[in-house]
């Protein structure tokens, strides 16, 4: 599998038996679990394999590392909530159903 962009536009992920092209503004957030990346857009979930630090490196400076489970789109967060007093639930615009969490110390990055 192989994750590139191809423009300041799209993400273009290669897989054994497909092309997904993702537009970059489609993305809330991405979420790690060990070697698997989950691509929260704003219509489905893509899994693909990789690095957090490799899949962050290519998207543009609208997304953060929040957690390190999680890397958001900070132009698509639409509100916050408290879970404990160095955790937040971050919340996307258009999508109430989808959350990531942001530490206390990443919130001066938004």
């Amino acid at each position: 599998m192989d994750i590139a962009r191809n423009s300041s536009e799209k993400i273009v992920i290669t897989t054994k038996n497909e092309i997904i092209l993702i537009k970059v503004n489609d993305i809330l957030f991405c979420e790690s679990d060990n070697q698997h990346i989950s691509i929260h857009t704003t219509y489905n979930v893509f899994i693909v394999w990789g690095e957090m630090s490799i899949f962050l490196d290519i998207l543009p400076k609208t997304f953060i590392r929040s957690h390190r489970s999680f890397i958001i789109n900070t132009d698509k967060i639409y509100k916050m909530q408290k879970l404990s007093s160095r955790l937040y639930k971050v919340f996307f615009l258009g999508n109430s159903e989808k959350v990531a969490l942001i530490t206390r110390d990443n919130i001066h990055k938004i």
